[in-house]
């Protein structure tokens, strides 16, 4: 397993320098581990010195993990010096003990936190778009998100957009484009204040606001 670990370092060695090289690019960044398993291998430590070395000649600014999970941020601050992290984040798939926690590991472990999936693929914004039966809360939610926006004079994007950034908990909002349409809306998003409403969207059933139970 040893020889395997350091033959995956190998390839990932030559396979980032191939990347920085079609990108033009001599340094990014950061680096992110995509499964939070991978953290719990044996001898992992071997790799995590390599992304220190990265850093060292200032390759990388920082490194970190991409997760779904927030148990998975925690026990990557508990055991690595992780600067960097991304998890999906949205109205529905937030509550107010998530919120609180995400909070109090950003203070204690002052991390850079990336947010995405703000519109949980697309099916909070899309009012034509037609669901399965299961999805008939996400729905619901989204009527009244959109009579929301409507009251607030605001597309349903950008007052998505304000509510997570009034909550202070992401750093940076990583958003997807179908269009040119969506481009435009995006760039000319504002910070606004809002009229007072009390709705709650969080979603309680991870089987509809994770993608991956779909």
């Amino acid at each position: 397993k040893s020889i395997s670990l350091n033959q995956n370092i190998s390839n990932f060695e030559r396979e980032f320098e191939k990347s920085l090289k079609n990108l033009n690019r001599d340094k990014i960044y950061s680096l992110m581990f995509h499964n939070a398993k991978d953290l719990k291998r044996k001898n992992i430590e071997k790799f995590i010195f390599l992304l220190e070395n990265f850093k060292k000649k200032k390759i990388i600014y920082k490194y970190g993990l991409s997760a779904y999970e927030l148990d998975d941020v925690e026990y990557a601050c508990k055991n690595f010096n992780f600067e960097i992290f991304q998890i999906p984040i949205n109205l529905f798939n937030l509550s107010s003990i998530e919120l609180k926690k995400i909070l109090n590991l950003k203070s204690k472990y002052k991390l850079e936190l990336h947010g995405r999936s703000l519109f949980l693929q697309g099916l909070i914004t899309n009012k034509d778009k037609r669901l399965p039966r299961k999805f008939n809360i996400i729905e619901t939610n989204r009527d009244l998100l959109l009579k929301e926006a409507k009251l607030n004079n605001l597309n349903p994007s950008h007052l998505i957009m304000n509510k997570i950034d009034n909550l202070n908990v992401i750093d940076v909002a990583i958003i997807g484009l179908e269009n040119i349409k969506n481009y435009r809306e995006m760039i000319t998003y504002k910070k606004k204040k809002l009229k007072k409403n009390n709705t709650n969207y969080y979603i309680h059933d991870k089987k509809i606001t994770d993608p991956r139970r779909w």
